[in-house]
């Protein structure tokens, strides 16, 4: 009478060295993914971790960032700041900018303003440097690409405010022109190229509120400078 396969001492040996393979092939490639993404676990792990106050909340759904701009948001750990802590962490945040806020060693710190005429300013902050993080995690190939379009829209641009501020930047931030344009453009600018629109759709369910949150404030430093 034959053994059952099921019983068959052979054959279960073969079996569980199969499902070992099979399980050693699925970890070595959990392995390689995991080095392949590290940026991304990292970011996974910040985000689970990061427990946002609600005025971060706020600053998120103010600035229309939808899931992938908030994510990038959050696992940049924002934090609002009083003008001492502030300070500190943005050390070498140039004095002419009206950009109250820096992306530095993967964070993002943000100015506590309190005058309610420029309020809005936190809002473009918050978009302006969760750009900063999303440019800093682009492949190479997506970094170029996505330079050439912030350079033909450079080459586009009239307004002489704009081009004494990214002059400004090539100064105090040499080889950081199109990270800056990449966060400005985004958050200052309401027509771009379609390319660039398209872009930007990764980050924001409608990147014109937080254009026009910029235009409020930038309005307001206008006339008070008038």
């Amino acid at each position: 009478m034959e053994t059952s396969q099921l019983h068959n001492p052979k054959r279960r040996s073969t079996f569980r060295r199969f499902l070992s393979l099979i399980f050693l092939l699925a970890v070595l490639a959990a392995g390689v993914w995991a080095v392949l993404n590290r940026q991304f676990v990292i970011d996974q792990i910040t985000v689970w971790q990061f427990k946002p106050s609600a005025e971060i909340t706020a600053l998120s759904r103010d600035a229309s960032l939808n899931d992938h701009g908030t994510f990038l948001f959050y696992a940049s750990q924002p934090e609002l700041q009083s003008a001492t802590d502030f300070n500190s962490n943005c050390k070498t945040r140039e004095t002419q900018s009206i950009v109250l806020g820096c992306y530095t060693n993967h964070r993002i710190f943000v100015f506590e303003v309190t005058d309610s005429r420029i309020v809005g300013v936190k809002t473009v902050t918050a978009a302006h440097e969760m750009l900063h993080a999303a440019y800093e995690r682009l492949s190479s190939a997506e970094r170029d690409r996505v330079d050439k379009l912030l350079e033909a829209q450079l080459a586009k641009t009239e307004d002489q405010d704009m081009l004494d501020l990214v002059a400004l930047y090539d100064k105090l931030e040499p080889g950081e022109r199109w990270n800056e344009l990449h966060s400005i453009f985004g958050t200052e600018v309401s027509q771009l190229s379609g390319e660039l629109e398209t872009y930007y759709k990764q980050y924001f369910t409608d990147r014109s509120q937080v254009v026009a949150a910029y235009t409020h404030y930038h309005q307001v430093f206008t006339d008070l400078k008038a």
